[in-house]
């Protein structure tokens, strides 16, 4: 045996092994199915290598669309996705993957986002002035609140005399 046949002999076991009721190899949908999973790969290992955020801005990076097998496997994309009978079957397929793909990703940047801080330099601009606005009218409420508590206390500590003379009716 050649190590050529040998390969083939893999390479036959490995996709045979795997491969679900839908993906035949008479029609494209095995091609599609490879496709899908090469592309998979090539996801994963984004993911993996990029941790921020803003790596993640165009989900063209990490997940996997129908035109783009389309256009891998040089067919329609109408042909792939929707008019031939495996059509079902390979977008709940794709849909699956992009799904583990996203939970990859969602995993990846919980990672990044427990070793921010919490501190303003990681908040906008808008956020902080916004909160400063609603800071400083709590404190002139207070210091409102504050001053009218303070004259209350004065007032209730003057002596009867004194408050007869400013005038102040006395309760009794």
């Amino acid at each position: 045996m050649s190590i050529d046949m040998l390969k083939r002999l893999a390479k036959q076991e490995k996709t045979t092994a795997k491969i679900p009721e839908w993906v035949s190899e008479k029609n494209a949908s095995f091609r599609a199915y490879e496709c899908i999973n090469r592309l998979k790969e090539l996801r994963v290992k984004y993911i993996s290598l990029h941790s921020q955020p803003k790596d993640f801005i165009k989900k063209g990076a990490y997940q996997i669309t129908a035109s783009e097998i389309a256009r891998e496997i040089s067919i329609a994309k109408t042909t792939l996705i929707v008019s031939s009978a495996y059509s079902s079957a390979l977008k709940k397929y794709l849909a699956e993957v992009n799904e583990e793909l996203e939970q990859l990703k969602d995993r990846k940047l919980d990672g990044y986002k427990r070793r921010q801080s919490g501190g303003v330099r990681q908040r906008k601009k808008d956020e902080i002035a916004e909160e400063l606005m609603k800071t400083r009218t709590k404190l002139d409420e207070v210091t409102k609140r504050n001053a009218v508590a303070q004259i209350e206390v004065v007032l209730a500590a003057l002596p009867l005399p004194i408050k007869h003379q400013l005038g102040m009716s006395v309760k009794v």
